[in-house]
């Protein structure tokens, strides 16, 4: 089980909230379930937003071609 306090915390008011017939079984289950499976932000894998993929890739075309016109302008000066 994970040592996050919070997960602790709302389990036991989970628990309080089913003693007292607030929460049915099910709904408790649900809740236990969904807490159990949490993972808090900083120890989800962080996920690089497609833009950035997209921007380094127009960057490293860009460069490509770049380096590509001035190697041709290069050639064309020299043997022309």
């Amino acid at each position: 089980m994970s040592n996050n306090p919070f997960i602790a915390d709302e389990l036991i008011k989970l628990k309080s909230l089913l003693d007292d017939g607030v929460l049915a079984q099910e709904e408790f289950d649900t809740q236990k379930a969904r807490l159990l499976n949490y993972s808090p932000p900083a120890l989800r894998p962080r996920q690089t937003p497609k833009i950035v993929h997209y921007l380094l890739m127009f960057l490293i075309v860009g460069a490509g071609i770049a380096i590509g016109l001035v190697a041709f302008i290069y050639l064309m000066e020299r043997f022309y």
